[in-house]
C-alpha cells in the first residue's frame, strides 16, 4: 500500500527536476492550516421559537413528532426535533458555512504541502470508529442519544480536527470536500470538533 507521505516526496522531488521553476513557484504555494477559531456556532434557538402558545406551531412540532411531517415547521419558523432537544440540552452547534469554510481550507493546505495525494474529508459513522474520541465528546453523544434515541452520529475526518455529526436521518455521502450539501439543519447538525491526538477542540 503506497504511503501518501512518499507520494508526496516523490511529486516535490518530480517537479523540483523537471518543471519550469515558473510553474512549480505558482503549484508550490503554501497554504497555512486554518485556526479552529475560524469555526463560529450556529445560530441559537430562541424562548420564542421554543414556545408552543401558538395552536399552529405546536401543530407544526406536533405533525413532525407524530407523523414524519415537517413542511408546517418551515412555515411557522418552529425548531424541528433535533434544534429543540439540541436547546433543551444547552448544546450549541457549529455554523455549517464556517465549517465548510474550514474544510476547504484544510484540503488547500494538506494538498499545497503535498501531505496527501487526496487530501478529502470522509464521512464515517461513530458506531464502529476505530480512532480514539474525547470522553466530553462521548458524553454529548450519549445525552443526545437518551434524548433522540433515533439519532445516529457520525465522524467528518480529513486527517486532523475530526467533527462529529448527529443526525436524524442516514448520511449517504461519504465524500464531503464538496459543501456540505446534505445535511438540513433540521435533521443533523455538528456538535463537537477536536483536536486529534490532543483533543484541545471543544465546542
Amino acid at each position: 500500500m503506497l504511503d501518501p507521505a512518499d507520494v508526496g516526496r516523490d511529486m516535490h522531488r518530480y517537479m523540483t527536476q523537471y518543471m519550469p521553476q515558473s510553474a512549480y513557484a505558482s503549484l508550490a504555494t503554501l497554504v497555512d492550516a486554518p485556526d479552529k477559531t475560524t469555526l463560529t456556532k450556529g445560530p441559537a434557538v430562541t424562548a420564542e421559537e421554543l414556545s408552543l402558545d401558538d395552536p399552529r406551531r405546536k401543530l407544526a412540532v406536533d405533525a413532525e413528532m407524530l407523523l414524519g411531517y415537517q413542511p408546517l415547521l418551515k412555515d411557522t419558523k418552529a425548531p424541528g426535533r433535533l434544534r429543540r432537544a439540541l436547546a433543551d440540552l444547552e448544546i450549541e452547534v457549529l455554523d455549517q458555512i464556517s465549517v465548510d469554510a474550514y474544510k476547504a481550507q484544510m484540503v488547500r493546505h494538506y494538498a499545497s504541502h503535498q501531505k496527501m495525494s487526496d487530501p478529502t474529508w470522509r464521512i464515517k459513522p461513530l458506531r464502529g470508529y476505530g480512532q480514539p474520541v474525547p470522553e466530553h465528546v462521548l458524553a454529548k453523544a450519549v445525552e443526545i442519544k437518551r434524548v433522540l434515541p433515533e439519532a445516529e452520529f457520525y465522524v467528518d475526518q480529513l486527517a486532523v480536527d475530526p467533527f462529529l455529526i448527529v443526525s436524524l436521518v442516514k448520511i449517504e455521502d461519504f465524500r464531503t470536500n464538496q459543501p456540505t450539501r446534505g445535511l438540513d439543519p433540521e435533521t443533523a447538525a455538528y456538535v463537537e470538533v477536536w483536536d486529534e491526538p490532543k483533543f484541545e477542540g471543544r465546542v
